[in-house]
């Protein structure tokens, strides 16, 4: 599988201790063709992008598989990687927790309507990004911030703090904060173009050296 170092050389590096965290705005991409992205995938990668309904969907889904394996090969320099992706356990959607073929790497992908992120590490990673909050995502936070007494006001900076921390451990977002799951992970925020946030939560040690990449 040949990866088009074209669509890895337009993302931009974040520094995250312990992890490469690579992220990419869309329309950055735009001079990459459909077809190298497609032609850099394999069968079973090429079949899962395939179920996303809308061609931006799909397009955005190859180019964070592109992200996540240049990532990896930073981490784990294999000379064939590839990205599976099992059924979202909400909907069934081909967009469900992701892992690496042919290395033992932890890998979480995020991505909104204008940009994408992944994240690859040796141990546990979890990543999430967020332009704004929907209305009913707003309303179902606060509605689970409201039960715990004195809990912080709804936002996107932690709707993203709590969304890497549940990909982190395979949990749902509902279930961190009732259980306060994850608790001791170390979460840090970026900020990326047009007011994106993110956050990459891990149980890496505190003063692990922070990695910036440039692929």
């Amino acid at each position: 599988m040949t990866l088009p170092t074209h669509v890895a050389s337009l993302a931009t590096p974040v520094a995250i201790s312990g992890a490469v965290v690579l992220a990419l705005a869309h329309r950055d991409a735009d001079t990459v063709t459909t077809d190298s992205l497609v032609g850099a995938l394999d069968p079973i990668e090429f079949a899962a992008v395939e179920r996303f309904r809308h061609v931006a969907d799909a397009r955005a889904a190859m180019l964070r598989r592109l992200l996540a394996r240049a990532a990896a090969r930073v981490v784990s320099p294999e000379t064939d990687l590839a990205i599976r992706t099992g059924p979202c356990a909400r909907c069934g959607g081909p967009h469900g927790r992701p892992s690496i073929v042919g290395a033992e790497l932890s890998v979480s992908m995020s991505g909104t309507a204008t940009m994408s992120a992944v994240a690859v590490s040796s141990t546990p990673i979890g990543i999430d990004i967020e332009a704004t909050l929907s209305p009913e995502t707003s309303r179902a936070l606060a509605d689970l911030l409201t039960s715990r007494s004195g809990g912080p006001e709804a936002s996107a900076e932690l709707w993203t703090a709590l969304e890497a921390r549940a990909k982190l451990i395979g949990a749902g977002v509902a279930d961190v904060i009732r259980s306060n799951l994850a608790a001791d992970a170390l979460v840090h925020s970026f900020t990326l173009r047009d007011g994106i946030i993110g956050s990459v939560a891990s149980f890496a040690p505190e003063g692990s050296a922070a990695r910036i990449v440039d692929i």
